[in-house]
């Protein structure tokens, strides 16, 4: 006779950070999770329900899919961060470059 309980379904799950968990779901939507074990591995009773993607964390199908979404992601926040570094110095250049408005002898 089978097994009736069903297997779970390993997820990666990735945070704002550089840190991939990983999680047993129970099952899954394209935008739901139901978690079966914590971010500390504890199991829960019932599976909690979360959303797939948030602005916080996302859930992956493989730790290679986790890594390449957070490491896409931080070259991005680099490329952001280099782009506002150009913008300051090139501030910097007009701002030390300016003189005081010249007053009008009369």
């Amino acid at each position: 006779m089978p097994d009736p309980t069903p297997q779970p379904i390993i997820k990666w799950r990735t945070s704002w950070n550089t840190t991939i968990r990983r999680v047993e779901i129970e099952r899954e939507t394209a935008a739901i999770v139901w978690l079966l074990t914590g971010y500390d591995g504890r199991r829960l009773s019932p599976a909690k329900r979360e959303k797939k993607i948030t602005v916080f964390y996302s859930y992956h199908d493989t730790w290679e899919k986790a890594r390449a979404f957070l490491l896409a992601r931080a070259k991005r926040r680099l490329e952001q961060a280099n782009k506002e570094v150009k913008l300051s110095q090139d501030d910097i250049g007009v701002l030390n470059d300016l003189t005081p408005p010249q007053e009008n002898e009369s």
